[in-house]
């Protein structure tokens, strides 16, 4: 398995996750991740404004039922932005290890070294 937690069973455990990853499969985690927080990004940038919606009408409840779907939408924005963070922990934390162990994509080492695979 190239990714897998380090936790046994449907829960996880209070505190920091642990993962282990094949070392081979270290660079196209770190992309997947990216590609993943890209998407996120993209969502709190452009698509998070539409989900504060303005009162259906001039009514008191109509106002009150727009604030608190906009009061959700701010949590859901605030969680969108925590995960955000906690994506680029782990892709600092892999981008570490891609320094540390001078690992490489063996594709991208093979062009820089001149050699097609």
């Amino acid at each position: 398995m190239p990714f897998q937690s380090a936790v046994d069973g449907p829960s996880s455990p209070a505190g920091a996750a642990v993962m282990r990853v094949e070392p081979d499969q270290v660079l196209r985690l770190m992309r997947e991740l990216e590609d993943i927080r890209g998407d996120a990004q993209h969502f709190v940038r452009y698509e998070a404004a539409a989900m504060t919606p303005a009162p259906m009408g001039a009514d008191p409840v109509s106002a009150d039922v727009a604030a608190a779907v906009g009061r959700t939408a701010e949590t859901a924005i605030a969680c969108m932005n925590g995960f955000i963070e906690q994506l680029n922990a782990v892709i600092e934390a892999l981008a570490r290890t891609v320094r540390q162990y001078g690992l490489a994509d063996e594709g991208a080492a093979a062009a820089f070294r001149g050699v097609e695979r």
